[in-house]
C-alpha cells in the first residue's frame, strides 16, 4: 500500500512538473508572437505607399529617367506571359528595356516571347533569350536572372515573374521612391489577385509568416539601403555593382529574407 502511494504520488508530481514547463513554454510562445504582432502593426506604416500623389512624378527624377532594365525570368507560363510583356510595352516611361527568358520551357512559352517581340510594339524594347540547358550548380531561375542580366543595359535591374502585371505608372513611381531613397535593393510588395477561397488563405498565411519573420519594417541595411515599398517585384541598383558580383543569386537571397 506504502509503494502504491509513493507510486502515485510520484505520477502526479510528474504531471504537475510537465503540466507546469507546458504552460511556461505556451506563454513564451505567445509573448513571442504578440511581440511580433506589436512589432508588424507599428512597423508596417512606415512602409511608403508609391500609390501616394507625390510619387506620380514626370519625369521619375529632376535630371531625367534612369535606364531601367526588366528581366521576366519564365519557365511553362504561357496562359500569362503574353498579358505580362504587352504590359510591361505599355508603361508610362521613357528609358526601359524589357529582357523575357525563356527558361527552358515545355510549353509554347518560348513562342509567345518571340511573338511578342516581333511586334512594332516590341522594337527596341522587348529582348527575347532563349536557355536550352541548366549548367551543372545552378537553380533553374537563378541561372536564368544571372544571364539577363549579363546583356542588360540598365542603371536599375527589376527582377519580376511572369504573372506580375503592371499599371502604366508603377514603373516612373518606383524609380521616382527609389531614386529619392537613394537605394541600391528595393522589394516592392504587389497586391495579390486571388479568385479561390484556398489561395486566399494560402496567401494569407504566407503573408503573416513573412510579416512576422521578415519584419519588413526593419529591413537589414545593403549598401547605400535597402527599403521597401507598395508595389510589385525586386530591384536593385546597377550602379552599386560589378558584373563580377553574382546578381541573380543576391536577387534570389534577398527576396527570400
Amino acid at each position: 500500500m506504502s509503494w502504491q502511494i509513493f507510486h502515485w504520488g510520484a505520477f502526479h508530481w510528474s504531471a504537475i512538473h510537465w503540466g507546469a514547463l507546458n504552460w511556461i513554454a505556451g506563454s513564451l510562445l505567445a509573448l513571442a508572437w504578440f511581440s511580433r504582432l506589436v512589432d508588424a502593426a507599428i512597423g508596417m506604416p512606415r512602409i511608403a505607399d508609391i500609390a501616394r500623389p507625390e510619387w506620380d512624378r514626370s519625369p521619375a527624377t529632376p535630371t531625367g529617367e534612369p535606364r531601367v532594365s526588366i528581366i521576366v525570368p519564365a519557365r511553362n507560363e504561357e496562359e500569362d506571359i503574353r498579358e505580362t510583356l504587352v504590359r510591361l510595352l505599355a508603361l508610362d516611361y521613357s528609358n526601359y528595356e524589357v529582357i523575357a527568358v525563356n527558361d527552358r520551357s515545355t510549353d509554347r512559352t518560348g513562342a509567345i516571347i518571340d511573338d511578342v517581340a516581333a511586334s512594332s510594339e516590341a522594337h527596341g524594347l522587348l529582348k527575347a533569350i532563349h536557355i536550352p540547358d541548366l549548367p551543372s550548380g545552378w537553380l533553374g531561375k537563378t541561372h536564368a536572372m544571372w544571364t539577363s542580366a549579363q546583356q542588360a543595359t540598365g542603371a536599375w535591374l527589376l527582377f519580376t515573374d511572369a504573372d506580375v502585371q503592371f499599371k502604366p505608372d508603377a514603373l516612373r513611381r518606383a524609380v521616382a521612391y527609389a531614386e529619392t531613397e537613394r537605394a541600391d535593393h528595393v522589394v516592392l510588395f504587389p497586391r495579390m489577385i486571388m479568385k479561390r477561397p484556398s489561395e486566399r488563405m494560402m496567401i494569407a498565411f504566407f503573408q503573416a509568416l513573412f510579416v512576422f519573420g521578415h519584419r519588413p519594417g526593419k529591413s537589414p541595411t545593403l549598401g547605400r539601403a535597402t527599403t521597401w515599398a507598395w508595389a510589385h517585384s525586386i530591384w536593385f541598383d546597377a550602379r552599386s555593382m560589378t558584373r563580377s558580383v553574382p546578381i541573380a543569386p543576391c536577387a534570389w537571397k534577398c527576396s527570400t529574407t
